[in-house]
């Protein structure tokens, strides 16, 4: 299948922010209602071990994305570890909440971060999930320069891959949407209208969905990305695609040279 680089309707800036926002909450629930997030407990693990850092910076948070399990489960790992969590469009309620979960751990940003133009002072590792596939191949290089240059370690992850499988199965989220949306915590009436009565939600997490498969970018493109990048060639990358039970992630995980540590066997 080949990379189509369509829009989705929360890329704009024009896009409802209510909306956007009953998007990302649902995208949330989802992640961490199926645990797609274990498989990539390891590999934080390891390059937090490997880079020496207790920091993490998350850009594109949306709502949170699957820092309310995981930060727990991370930092019984890692000591010390400290998550920021950043937005463009910031979702302030879902994030606030997020962060009121392990106020130990987790505090968000309160001006909005640009992926493509990190703000110098955010220092750690750089977390992306569900996010590499809304740019063009040389916005993807300028995340990674961005991060180079800065020497920050980064870490990207994708939920999906691009087959018509996965386009499939986001062809019929709307379903998923109406079964899920009761679940969704805190429970408010524009939920509901947006869902069942008017039901555009479904509808946008569809199209954003499927348009979300036909841009992600497969491991062997991310390759060639970097390879035109001489700058990359300062840093340890490890690109790969994984599946885990019903999970399928696609991962970059990007650090300085001389921060390199052999991952252990276990």
């Amino acid at each position: 299948m080949k990379r189509r680089h369509l829009f989705e309707f929360e890329d704009f800036g024009w896009f409802p922010s209510s909306l956007r926002n009953l998007m990302t909450d649902y995208l949330r629930h989802v992640v961490v209602q199926f645990r797609l997030y274990e498989p990539v407990i390891p590999l934080l693990k390891h390059l937090l071990k490997a880079t020496q850092t207790t920091s993490i910076v998350d850009l594109a948070s949306g709502g949170g994305g699957p820092w309310q399990a995981l930060a727990p489960v991370l930092a019984k790992e890692v000591p010390g570890l400290d998550i920021r969590l950043t937005d463009l469009y910031p979702n302030r309620n879902a994030l606030q909440s997020v962060c009121e979960s392990a106020p130990e751990t987790l505090s968000t940003n309160e001006d909005p971060v640009n992926a493509l133009q990190v703000p110098p002072h955010l220092k750690g590792l750089r977390t992306q999930f569900l996010l590499l596939h809304h740019f063009r191949p040389d916005q993807v290089q300028a995340i990674f320069r961005n991060a180079i240059d800065a020497q920050q370690p980064i870490a990207t992850f994708e939920f999906q891959d691009r087959t018509w499988a996965h386009a499939l199965q986001f062809a019929f989220s709307p379903l998923f949407v109406c079964l899920l949306t009761l679940r969704i915590r805190p429970f408010t009436l524009k939920r509901l209208f947006f869902t069942y009565v008017l039901p555009i939600v479904p509808f946008f997490i569809m199209w954003d969905g499927v348009v979300s498969v036909l841009r992600t970018y497969r491991s062997a493109e991310l390759k060639t990305l970097l390879a035109e990048m001489p700058e990359s060639l300062r840093y340890k990358w490890e690109i790969a695609t994984v599946k885990q039970g019903t999970v399928t992630l696609n991962y970059v995980l990007g650090q300085p040279k001389e921060m390199v540590a052999t991952r252990p066997e276990d």
